[in-house]
């Protein structure tokens, strides 16, 4: 075996290990931007013992960094979790089953207009980044909800993402009847693009 592939193979069994460690208390999100990935990072960080990043994965220049984040993080809280919309560019088969993923499905070109209508520049490579990220999404295992139905089906998402954390619907009403957005755009580092990202661009 070349001495470069035993290196990547023994980094993979890292990341895997990592991700066994983290699963008893590990949730992800993700979808498009604009698909209330920030919300949902501020819904549940306002749980007693739960830390939930936005956008964790990115400045991160591997699979094995951004888990050492959330490992960091786990050792504060019981549960930990990243609402992201660039985690599609990470190796899903590493991720063990047990560890719960929510997929929010929002339509691309209504994703497109919703950037445009708050402003946010859609380069040429930007564009490419979402029609891979569009692909990727279609194929990750999880709970998926879409979009327009988030509210409604809020205590299904928390359930299924913190089965073992009771359900509020007070405090849910409060966040739904709040809008929390970013209405400017997360750059991507310049080390995540080129260690995670461009390598998986078509």
């Amino acid at each position: 075996m070349e001495p470069i592939k035993a290196a990547g193979t023994a980094i993979d069994q890292i990341v895997i290990l990592l991700f066994r460690i983290l699963s008893m208390k590990l949730f992800l999100i993700t979808g498009l931007p604009r698909s209330r990935t920030f919300w949902f990072s501020q819904y549940f960080n306002q749980l007693s013992h739960v830390f939930c990043g936005h956008q964790l994965l990115n400045g991160c220049y591997s699979e094995k960094s951004f888990l050492s984040k959330l490992k960091k993080e786990g050792k504060k809280n019981n549960f930990i979790g990243d609402s992201d919309s660039m985690l599609p560019f990470l190796d899903f088969k590493k991720i063990p089953d047990e560890i719960p993923v929510l997929v929010i499905e929002r339509d691309f070109e209504e994703v497109i207009f919703s950037m445009l209508e708050a402003g946010l520049t859609i380069d040429n490579l930007n564009y490419k980044v979402l029609k891979e990220l569009n692909e990727r999404i279609k194929k990750i295992k999880g709970l998926r909800i879409i979009f327009d139905v988030i509210n409604d089906e809020l205590e299904e998402i928390h359930s299924h993402l913190l089965p073992q954390v009771p359900f509020d619907q007070e405090i849910a009403n409060e966040f739904i009847d709040t809008n929390l957005s970013r209405n400017k755009a997360t750059q991507i580092s310049t080390i995540t693009y080129h260690r995670i990202v461009a390598p998986k661009l078509n």
